[in-house]
């Protein structure tokens, strides 16, 4: 954990480049306005990494494979019907919350099933047929 201000790349160049040139640890600290402390690791970690770059943070592991991610938008672009809690219940291990995350990342947006009228079997074929007997009728203009 960072306890304060991380110190730019230009300070540690200063602080490796006084090192090369024989000064003392604490001579440099007073120098650059850091502490003796911050001069020795400063110089470890250049010796270490042999750069004066900072170290990757590790940060937390990923809760999906790359193969779930490819999965969760092959899914989602074929059945476009289905919302976030029908694709985590396909994807077995993931919330919906983060099959939405996922999905935003993707570049997929938001999922609601669209609601479709029921049909009724003994009516759905008169759903489907043009009723030829509504005509339009022509509207008057009548003044009262």
């Amino acid at each position: 954990m960072v306890r304060g201000k991380e110190l730019s790349v230009a300070d540690r160049s200063t602080i490796v480049t006084l090192h090369e040139q024989g000064m003392s640890y604490a001579r440099i600290a007073s120098s650059v306005g850091v502490a003796k402390t911050t001069v020795f690791k400063t110089l470890r970690n250049f010796k270490e990494r042999g750069n004066l770059e900072t170290a990757p943070r590790s940060g937390r592991p990923r809760t999906c494979t790359e193969r779930q991610r490819r999965r969760l938008v092959r899914q989602a672009l074929k059945e476009p019907t289905l919302t976030w809690k029908q694709l985590s219940a396909e994807l077995n291990g993931l919330s919906t919350s983060r099959v939405r995350k996922l999905a935003y990342e993707a570049g997929l947006s938001r999922r609601i099933s669209p609601k479709k009228p029921v049909l009724i079997v003994l009516t759905a074929p008169r759903r489907s047929e043009k009723p030829s007997s509504v005509q339009r009728k022509p509207q008057t203009n009548s003044a009262p």
